[in-house]
This record gives structure tokens, sequence and C-alpha cells, in this order.
């Protein structure tokens, strides 16, 4: 399995929100969301690049390799559960959304995992 850094955990968790979102990421995008020069989105888009996570070349858009999207869709996983879990007991979307990025790379994969189980469950039962 690929590490990531919590950093490029965000990088490619923006990028595949971009790809949804947009149909594509462009590093100016990446730039404006992540709230960062676009010499640090090109310096991370790079070691991405080569851990063969997304494909890029300057002046493109960005696109996610089969790993990469597998990856992103993990990270996402992870990111919306957290969110959602806090939304639930009451937490405000966008300190939700605050409290997410801080936590979400920190806990033991079966919290994780219990902690989406809860989520789902509640979900089927008061959506």
């Amino acid at each position: 399995m690929i590490r990531l850094s919590r950093v490029q955990e965000d990088y490619l968790h923006e990028i595949y929100e971009l790809i949804l979102l947009k149909k594509f990421a462009k590093v100016s995008d990446i730039s404006k969301k992540l709230d960062v020069k676009p010499s640090s989105v090109n310096s991370m888009v790079k070691v991405l690049a080569q851990k063969e996570l997304i494909i890029y070349e300057k002046n493109s858009p960005i696109v996610l390799t089969e790993t990469g999207e597998l990856l992103a869709k993990i990270v996402k996983k992870q990111h919306d559960t957290f969110t959602q879990f806090f939304e639930i007991i009451g937490v405000p979307k966008h300190i939700a959304e605050k409290d997410t990025l801080k936590i979400e790379h920190t806990l033991n994969p079966i919290t994780l995992e219990k902690l989406n189980e809860f989520v789902v469950d509640y979900r089927s039962r008061f959506d």
C-alpha cells in the first residue's frame, strides 16, 4: 500500500473533489481551494505524479491514475464520515469541515470503520 502524508492525502482529496465538481483539476483551482501558493501546488503534484497517483503535465488538467482515484475515494469516504458524524451530533457544517481536517488522518482504521458504520446506520434510520 502506498503511504501518504497528511498533506498528500489532502491534495489527493481536493483533486478528486475538483474532478467530481468540474470534471478537471488545475493547479490554480487547487491553490484557491487549499489557500496555498501555486508553487506549493506544483511541488506537491510533482510528488503525487512520482508516486504514480496522478498524471500531471504543466498547463494541463491533472488526471488521477487508477490507484490515485482509489486512494482518493478512500480519503473522501473518511472525510465524509467525520463531517457527517459531526453534523449528526449538532456541529455546524463549517466547524465540522475544519475539525474533520484536523483529525481525519490520526485515527486507527478500525475506529474509522466503526464510525462509518455508525453514520451509515444513523442515516438509514433518520434520513
